[in-house]
């Protein structure tokens, strides 16, 4: 075992190894993990980055968090397509997946369809909560946020391969 400086460390290296030309890396976690910041912070100019919230944003025109019901069926088809396209493509861009997964059976189905590197933010409720509560992109009442916590946590299955990232 490692201690927590050691293990970031190491699970950075092998992520930013691991980022090379055509990589998938799918970033999971609950809301508020970090799972966002962490991919603008590691993404290079010509990645891939495929994130609901921003298509959402993208495919709406509306604010960053503002999610219609009537538009979701249009995001995750859009989603879709990209996965496909780079389950398919040999000339793929590095590519980073943002995305909840909360159960061992999404992030095994992206990792065998992608060959994808799993990275699972394993952090505190609330850690996450503090998060949202200091985040202006979170348009949605707090409570409802404390929802997608909890059950993100209630949901969640570790799985063997995944690189685990926890935070306090």
């Amino acid at each position: 075992p490692l201690c927590k400086p050691c293990h970031s460390a190491k699970t950075n290296r092998e992520i930013a190894e691991a980022a090379q030309a055509g990589q998938v890396t799918v970033i999971c976690g609950p809301p508020g993990s970090g799972k966002t910041t962490y991919v603008r912070a590691h993404m290079q100019p010509g990645d891939l980055a495929v994130d609901l919230d921003a298509l959402f944003a993208a495919l709406s025109g509306q604010p960053w968090g503002d999610k219609p019901d009537s538009l979701l069926p249009y995001v995750y088809a859009a989603a879709q397509a990209l996965t496909d396209k780079l389950a398919t493509d040999t000339a793929r861009p590095t590519t980073w997946i943002i995305s909840t997964g909360k159960t061992a059976k999404e992030r095994e189905y992206l990792a065998r369809r992608l060959a994808a590197k799993i990275v699972v933010f394993e952090t505190s409720p609330p850690t996450c909560l503090d998060r949202i509560a200091q985040d202006s992109q979170h348009p949605q009442p707090f409570e409802f946020y404390e929802a997608l916590v909890k059950e993100w946590w209630e949901r969640y299955e570790r799985r063997e391969g995944d690189n685990i990232v926890c935070e306090k």
